[in-house]
């Protein structure tokens, strides 16, 4: 954020480009629509969008419900710092976050068809944690 970028590309290590890094920098400035954070990559279940916009060869799309993970994204300095100004609240993992809108008022799109994919055949850290995907439950008798 020092250096006031006006957006970032933000990718993790599990990503497979699919897509002209500058043609899709282009296509992103092109947009006329306010915009905080644009995903560019979902995970094996694909959200429905209530709002389309043709934007070249790919649609602008607003999700009915944001889709998490963030193997590929985009962020605008202002969504950044509505980012930042929430995990100060309440901390809980970012791509969460993004999925509470509501809260600071992001405005996040997708861009189909996505120019990254996540690569499937890639293990998590995350994922690797026993807590992670068999969590422990307390019962109350």
């Amino acid at each position: 954020m020092n250096e006031n970028l006006y957006f970032a590309l933000v990718l993790e290590d599990d990503f497979i480009n699919n897509a002209a890094l500058s043609k899709l920098m282009y296509d992103v400035a092109q947009i006329e629509q306010l915009w905080d954070c644009i995903k560019f990559a979902e995970f094996s279940i694909k959200r429905k969008f209530v709002f389309s916009e043709k934007l070249g060869n790919a649609n602008l799309e607003i999700y009915n419900k944001i889709p998490a993970r963030t193997c590929a994204q985009i962020i605008s300095l202002v969504g950044a710092k509505k980012l930042l100004a929430m995990s100060k609240k309440f901390g809980r993992p970012v791509d969460i976050d993004i999925q509470h809108w509501w809260e600071s008022d992001l405005r996040v799109f997708g861009l189909k068809p996505y120019p990254f994919e996540i690569n499937q055949n890639m293990d998590s850290d995350i994922e690797k944690k026993d807590s992670r995907k068999k969590p422990k439950r307390r019962r109350i008798f």
